[in-house]
């Protein structure tokens, strides 16, 4: 048993405009109704000259993603305890945001609360 599961995503040069700061909050959005996830509440900051960071309280826990458009870089991160995929999460963005590299890491969470 575990308490959920954080997954972290880097998205390296994006074939993406993430200038565009709402449509990657729509983005961002749609990908995690599309994996199941329940959004509460969000957050966002605009960074000058660009960047941005997105934040979703979601009914699993939450969700970050961090933009650096200068380098064609995006950072995120899920943690959930409960339903949703997070994985099928980062596919969508990955099919939406279309880096040329990515790399995925998993942790699973809270295992010892079930000894």
């Amino acid at each position: 048993m575990q308490i959920g599961q954080a997954v972290s995503a880097d998205f390296y040069f994006c074939d993406y405009d993430m200038e565009n700061n709402e449509q990657v909050i729509q983005d961002c959005l749609e990908a995690l109704r599309y994996s199941g996830m329940t959004v509460f509440e969000t957050v966002k900051h605009e960074f000058d000259p660009h960047g941005l960071t997105f934040i979703a309280v979601l009914a699993e826990s939450h969700f970050a993603v961090h933009t650096y458009p200068e380098h064609r870089y995006m950072a995120v991160d899920i943690f959930t305890c409960g339903s949703g995929n997070p994985i099928s999460t980062i596919e969508e963005l990955r099919r939406r945001f279309r880096p040329l590299e990515h790399e995925v890491n998993s942790i699973t969470r809270g295992v010892k609360v079930f000894g």
